[in-house]
């Protein structure tokens, strides 16, 4: 009745056909194997039926799926699988996050309620960047020292684009 695509939050929403040149295909592909080699469990599920089409409508044009990008990470620190798909379940709602966090070297763990912003991959491990409730203050959380996470009723405070950059091109 809107006369358009749009999806409620809640339901599972399918998006309407999308073509794509070769170049957008590769580009397609070659970002998928980057996500793979980063995160190799937790994106791997949504990605693998995507790219399974995809590489089904290339072999049916006679084209083979080429591995375009080959990461090798030299020291990888990967999160739970869990803690991943959680966090992203709550970037995507803007809902604020709980967890237990331990940072490198500590001993120590902390009770954490923030507000996520987006996701670092930074250097083979991946970093939540939030607006930290009980610091009153942006932090970087790394995904591997969160031990137990789970999505908060209320509303996540949102910090613009140049706020966040500001403070990480400090660390």
């Amino acid at each position: 009745h809107n006369k358009g695509f749009y999806y409620e939050p809640s339901a599972q929403f399918s998006l309407p056909g999308v073509r794509l040149n070769m170049e957008e295909t590769n580009g397609l592909l070659m970002a998928a194997q980057i996500l793979e080699d980063l995160q190799s469990e937790a994106l791997n599920q949504s990605l693998s039926r995507i790219i399974g089409n995809i590489e089904k409508v290339l072999e049916d044009k006679g084209l083979s799926n080429r591995k375009l990008v080959k990461i090798i990470p030299a020291l990888s620190r990967k999160p739970d699988p869990k803690t991943f798909e959680t966090i992203l379940d709550a970037l995507n709602q803007g809902k604020k996050l709980k967890f237990s966090y331990s940072a490198r070297g500590q001993t120590e763990v902390t009770e954490r309620l923030v507000s996520p912003q987006r996701f670092t991959s930074y250097k083979n491990a991946w970093y939540l960047d939030a607006y930290c409730h009980l610091r009153n203050d942006i932090r970087l959380f790394a995904l591997e020292n969160i031990i137990h996470c789970e999505i908060d009723i209320e509303k996540a405070k949102n910090l613009s684009e140049s706020t966040l950059n500001v403070c990480f091109f400090n660390y």
